[in-house]
């Protein structure tokens, strides 16, 4: 008879109970905070379940539920924010100073901006400045926490981009565009080049040599054409109709192309078959007459 399903988890809890003691012991020895060992304990938890048989979610799941109940018995409730976990910064400051304005900040930290106007203005530096920029700020205001909050950040200083004349924010001393467009526009206006096809002026993006898709295309036909004709092999016939000299790239070829020629073997062509068609019914054994004989 199967157990009930009450009498399964008052088993598994008491086989758990040593494991989840094991683990807070291991958390309490943190340093320098008591959150260093939690996704380590949880992740060698998951391997040895793993080991044993279990499927990796269940296994997972048992683990995060071990180190969750090992986390609250320490008195580790609640996850912490960044500047909380770390051990070498002061946690108790009566003010702060914004990320983005450098205003002054009353009470405890919680972010690093003190309104929606400065969150939406480090968003902007991170996309306009990449990474670089959104690090550069957070730097900048770590090193203002760790003077105790008595140090007012430096404004940001602003640049003029040399292409279309906005302020920006520079993130290194030898950036003159605000971003990678002004910088490839301003790039290609100080060079003018002259188009391979059409010969009119442009200012080209790279190695460019043509102004436009149409020229593009044309160039493209005309190296096909080059690279066609220097593969070709032509080869010399004598034209069966009027005996001209021609030269033909198919070396099956017996006339010239003159019209007349052309119309001249059709002729043949058909004075041929019709003869074929008439010996064929007169000896179905038998084949029909010549090439020349046909043709004559």
């Amino acid at each position: 008879m199967a157990k009930p399903k009450w009498k399964k988890n008052r088993q598994r809890r008491h086989h758990r109970e040593p494991v989840v003691r094991r683990v807070a012991e291991l958390l309490d020895t943190g340093t320098p905070t008591k959150w260093r060992w939690t996704t380590a304990a949880r992740h060698g938890l998951r391997a040895a379940m793993c080991m044993k048989g279990i499927a990796w979610a269940i296994a997972d799941a048992r683990a995060e539920e071990i180190v969750t109940l090992a986390r609250h018995r320490i008195g580790l409730s609640h996850y912490p924010s960044w500047i909380e976990a770390r051990g070498d910064m002061p946690q108790e400051r009566e003010f702060w100073y914004c990320a983005g304005c450098g205003g002054r900040i009353d009470g405890g930290y919680r972010r690093p901006w003190c309104g929606e106007d400065c969150r939406l203005l480090l968003k902007a530096r991170h996309r306009r400045n990449g990474r670089r920029g959104d690090d550069a700020a957070r730097q900048r205001f770590i090193r203002v926490v760790l003077t105790g909050g008595t140090e007012q950040p430096k404004a940001p200083r602003e640049r003029r981009c040399k292409h279309c004349e906005r302020h920006f924010e520079p993130v290194n001393r030898t950036q003159r565009y605000c971003s990678r467009t002004c910088f490839g526009r301003a790039d290609r206006r100080l060079i003018s080049r002259d188009c391979l096809i059409c010969a009119r002026p442009f200012s080209p993006k790279g190695p460019a040599k043509c102004c436009g898709p149409d020229c593009i295309a044309e160039k493209r036909r005309r190296t096909l054409r080059e690279v066609n004709a220097r593969r070709r092999v032509w080869h010399t016939k004598a034209c069966a109709i009027c005996g001209s000299v021609f030269k033909s790239a198919r070396s099956v070829a017996l006339y010239c192309g003159n019209p007349k020629c052309t119309k001249e073997a059709g002729r043949r062509a058909e004075r041929l078959y019709r003869c074929r068609k008439r010996e064929a019914a007169a000896s179905p054994g038998e084949e029909g007459p010549p090439l020349e004989l046909a043709a004559d």
